[in-house]
């Protein structure tokens, strides 16, 4: 079985701010105050598609682009800086299937990565605090619940695909 998201996580009044950017934008609700923002949707990726067109390639002296973080939409990583100007916000990705891919995230806070993109593939093998989206919900303030990390806390695992 596969995993394969992209998502924008923080706040949920920053959340809500953030979909209300985007024509397709919508929300989901987590738990601890803390909402996701599911990017990897066909219509959301379409929009964010439409709007790169009109990013530069370098990321422009507005965004804070991460080449490492090559599969997130360039006009979704403009809106997230300018989102976070409010509060923190980590954007993650997974790619699992069958066992084997990985994950990465990070977080802006203020316009820039104050948490950089991280990717770790399930060859490197880290410990559960290691890998980079529970890294990030720790930066967010998120609490482990007890006998779950911070990924299955606000319920990220039970979003197999964003359709």
């Amino acid at each position: 079985m596969g995993h394969s998201i992209i998502a924008v996580v923080g706040h949920d009044k920053t959340i809500e701010q953030l979909a209300q950017r985007f024509v397709t934008g919508r929300v989901l609700e987590a738990t601890q105050g803390i909402a996701v923002f599911p990017a990897s949707t066909p219509a959301l990726m379409e929009e964010c598609a439409q709007l790169d067109s009109g990013v530069p390639k370098d990321g422009g002296p507005t965004v804070p682009w991460d080449e490492d973080a090559q599969d997130i939409p360039r006009a979704l990583i403009l809106e997230v800086a300018r989102a976070s100007k409010t509060s923190s916000l980590a954007v993650v990705q997974t790619e699992y299937f069958g066992g084997h891919g990985g994950q990465g995230a990070g977080v802006i806070s203020n316009g820039d990565w104050t948490l950089p993109w991280t990717w770790l593939s399930t060859d490197d093998r880290p410990q559960p605090e290691i890998w980079p989206i529970n890294r990030a919900l720790i930066e967010l303030g998120i609490r482990k619940a007890k006998g779950l990390d911070e990924f299955d806390t606000i319920g990220l695992g039970k979003y197999r695909h964003f359709t």
